[in-house]
């Protein structure tokens, strides 16, 4: 987090912290790709466009040990699974 220092007479020393107006994940837009391949040398992949994440959650367990964390995302357009055709030799 910025900060910047200030003062007047009364608080010479005083730390005033200004943070920024925007989230991190605000505004931002991200095409995700996601491969597939299994045992048997087959591929596939998955397109997602423009992905801007609107907000995120987690959660923590003490009985398991874990952590996880969720986003809501919005999407432009999904190039769904299709297979990758393998490249010849």
């Amino acid at each position: 987090m910025p900060c910047t220092i200030g003062g007047n007479s009364q608080w010479p020393d005083e730390i005033v912290y200004s943070p920024n107006k925007y989230q991190e994940t605000e505004g931002i837009k991200v095409d995700v790709t996601i491969s597939f391949a299994n045992e048997y040398g087959q591929k596939a992949t998955l397109v997602i466009y423009g992905v801007e994440i609107l907000n995120e959650g987690s959660g923590f367990s003490i009985d398991n040990v874990t952590s996880e964390k969720a986003c809501t995302f919005v999407a432009r357009k999904v190039d769904y699974m299709r297979p990758v055709k393998a490249a010849s030799k």
